[in-house]
């Protein structure tokens, strides 16, 4: 829905890759990241809600500045990368 909505992309969800849990204010909340695939080949992005888009390495992902459970997500997200190779 959200690629759908902020970058007008059709996308099918595949499996979920990564998890993480956190806690802000005593409010307990998950996060998940999933697989998803392009159902277009070539999709045109259309940015409503962001000013650019841009593809990173997982290096060039690790080395931004994220809030400890994007963290655990993106730490799940390279072993799994690593273990597809």
């Amino acid at each position: 829905r959200e690629f759908k909505e902020e970058f007008s992309i059709d996308i099918e969800v595949g499996e979920k890759i990564a998890e993480a849990e956190f806690t802000h204010k005593g409010i307990v909340s998950d996060l998940f990241a999933y697989r998803v695939y392009f159902l277009n080949e070539n999709p045109t992005w259309v940015l409503s809600e962001h000013e650019k888009i841009k593809w990173a390495t997982i290096e060039e992902i690790k080395s931004l500045d994220f809030v400890d459970s994007d963290l655990l997500l993106i730490q799940q997200i390279e072993k799994k990368l690593a273990h597809e190779k």
